[in-house]
């Protein structure tokens, strides 16, 4: 979770439950992975703001070595893709971004910028950036409101694809942003860092050999039966 602290920066603090055991370097994968995004835009910021903080999210995350396909599933509340893969939500290569005004109710404060919520395991598919708190932020930095939202939703995304206890001292997931981060967004190099690429490739990993597992398994299941 996101929250804006005052004017020096912000603090970036994750809802979470219980930390996801880890998995070992040796299960990364050998070529980039792909992950789909379905966005969900209830404010109004237009197409253009969207496209570029997809940009700016797909930028950094390429430089971790994983592609980000974007649904842009409706705008303003309304439905502009009608598709079953909008509603799709599945760790960790079917995901969901929500661009909310600003939060309400579960105990948020009213600067939070955004916020991403894991289960137990660790795993999560659910994100929200919160609009007006990001606005405030901009209006006190020299920054295209669609990079700052780009930044924000990367790390919002990453806090479901590394789990509980994502945060780091430095880059993209620090939990606290000042002039320095801000100014590292709007040149592009505010990015994740060896150990941040090799979890969430190591997570990553992990979900698809599981969930195929789980489909192998169904499909044995549906064949099952005696004569």
């Amino acid at each position: 979770m996101l929250v804006q602290r005052l004017r020096i920066g912000i603090a970036l603090n994750l809802l979470a439950l219980v930390g996801s055991p880890g998995v070992q370097s040796s299960e990364l994968p050998v070529a980039p992975v792909s992950i789909h995004v379905s966005v969900y835009d209830d404010t109004g910021l237009g197409p253009q703001t969207i496209r570029e903080a997809e940009e700016v999210s797909s930028t950094i995350f390429a430089g971790a070595g994983i592609e980000v396909h974007w649904l842009n599933c409706s705008v303003h509340g309304e439905l502009t893709h009608v598709s079953s893969d909008c509603a799709k939500a599945k760790f960790p290569d079917s995901l969901q971004l929500r661009f909310r005004r600003k939060a309400q109710g579960g105990g948020l404060p009213p600067d939070t910028l955004g916020v991403s919520y894991l289960m137990e395991s660790g795993d999560g598919c659910y994100s929200q950036v919160f609009v007006e708190p990001v606005e405030r932020l901009r209006s006190q930095y020299s920054i295209s409101l669609g990079t700052i939202l780009g930044d924000v939703a990367t790390h919002e995304i990453a806090h479901l694809l590394l789990g509980t206890n994502a945060h780091s001292v430095r880059g993209i997931m620090r939990p606290n942003w000042g002039l320095r981060e801000l100014e590292s967004a709007s040149m592009g190099t505010l990015v994740f860092y060896p150990e941040q690429r090799e979890k969430m490739a190591a997570r990553m990993t992990a979900g698809l050999k599981r969930n195929d597992q789980l489909m192998l398994a169904g499909t044995r299941g549906g064949h099952g039966g005696s004569d």
